[in-house]
């Protein structure tokens, strides 16, 4: 199973996520279970970098992908930031209302 863990500020906004572990839903290669939520968070991370201009800190290796944003983003860097991680929330959720058994998704508030 894809464990997913998004944490939210006081402010409500993304600032960490985490996916870890596999979907088990196909073998290796073939499951689109992992497939799209890999694809998303990473297109995240590349969006956050390249689009949003964020300095982010991220580990990504076989199972396992996190990201931290930084404190004291600009307005423009918290708008984009929150456009680019919502809309890979979102999509996440999706994929768990349709893959219950292969994904989970949980939001933490930070402490």
């Amino acid at each position: 199973m894809v464990k997913v863990e998004v944490t939210r500020n006081k402010a409500k906004n993304i600032t960490y996520f985490k996916l870890n572990g596999h979907a088990g839903f196909a073998k290796s290669g073939d499951d689109i279970v992992c497939s799209a939520a890999s694809a998303l968070a990473q297109t995240a991370v590349q969006g956050l970098k390249l689009v949003a201009n964020v300095d982010i800190m991220y580990k990504i290796k076989d199972g396992y992908l996190n990201c931290q944003l930084p404190r004291g983003l600009t307005e423009k860097q918290q708008l984009m930031s929150t456009a680019i991680l919502e809309t890979m929330f979102i999509g996440l959720k999706n994929i768990e209302q349709n893959y219950k058994k292969h994904i989970y998704v949980i939001e933490n508030e930070e402490v």
